[in-house]
């Protein structure tokens, strides 16, 4: 069901929690490609525009189910998210057109902690999404920002060309259409090795950035990194995406983790759980 402004009693207050947990219907102002399997949506919210990067909304599609979808971009009161089809209800948002309602809840979870210093952005597939938002805070406070962002394909990165407003970019491929041919792993490892960050922002595939963290570990460059995990409640309730032996709830005390809690997370790198609570090799 999504809330109206009368069931919540016209409440503004930013601090309120009744808002935040159960779904807002918002208006799609803008729907659009961004690349072969991608689409942004774009919304107006003024609790999501209230969010740090790195943070996540649930987006409920009325009638099929929600997921959550980090936040891809903030301008004022207007929020973007970059959605990829994965399944049906992603399949249905993509599908949706500017005028139609969605709903929101959140936003949840730790965003990325930013610093000065010089600054390497790692994003692999549609973990370029939530660097979007994250360059354009780093760029008030840090003078050199470098983003790779890869992909299969030239046809699947994300974000070239916006992020281009706020850094230096690289984008490499594994098919060499555009950039350097390769992972996004084999151009971060050569910046970090041959350049001189202080600060490391990383989100893709997990495998990758257990790599990337454990690098940037041995180098002495402070590291963060956003998980992706099965979220269902998004308030740290169920479960589902719990991290051994921890017990860290990426949906609560993520999703962004420093490099010495991920360096302790026995999962990391390793296993995820499906929807059933199952733990599975990647």
């Amino acid at each position: 069901m999504l809330i109206t402004k009368a069931d919540c009693g016209g409440c503004k207050d930013l601090t309120c929690q009744r808002p935040l947990d159960r779904p807002r219907p918002v208006k799609i102002l803008e729907i659009e490609r961004e690349c072969q399997s991608t689409w942004s949506i774009e919304f107006e919210d003024m609790y999501a525009a209230s969010s740090s990067p790195g943070q996540f909304v649930m987006v409920y599609v009325p009638g099929l189910d929600e997921v959550p979808i980090s936040i891809a971009d903030i301008e004022g009161s207007t929020v973007r998210i970059a959605v990829k089809v994965v399944g049906d209800c992603t399949r249905a948002l993509c599908q949706k057109r500017a005028g139609e309602l969605i709903g929101i809840r959140g936003p949840y979870g730790k965003g990325f902690e930013l610093f000065e210093g010089n600054a390497l952005l790692v994003g692999g597939g549609t973990g370029a999404a939530p660097l979007l938002f994250l360059a354009r805070r780093l760029s008030s406070r840090c003078s050199n920002i470098t983003t790779i962002i890869g992909a299969p394909t030239g046809e699947e990165l994300l974000f070239k060309e916006a992020l281009s407003k706020y850094c230096k970019v690289k984008p490499v491929t594994e098919d060499g259409s555009v950039g350097e041919k390769g992972s996004a792993y084999d151009l971060a490892e050569s910046e970090i090795i041959g350049g001189e960050f202080d600060h490391a922002y990383i989100c893709g595939p997990e495998p990758m950035m257990a790599r990337l963290v454990r690098l940037c570990i041995d180098e002495g460059i402070h590291v963060q990194a956003s998980l992706e995990r099965w979220i269902k409640c998004g308030v740290g309730l169920c479960g589902s995406c719990v991290l051994d032996k921890l017990g860290l709830r990426v949906c609560v005390d993520g999703p962004v983790f420093s490099g010495d809690i991920l360096s302790k997370v026995e999962d990391f790198g390793r296993f995820y759980r499906r929807p059933s609570g199952s733990k599975v090799h990647f």
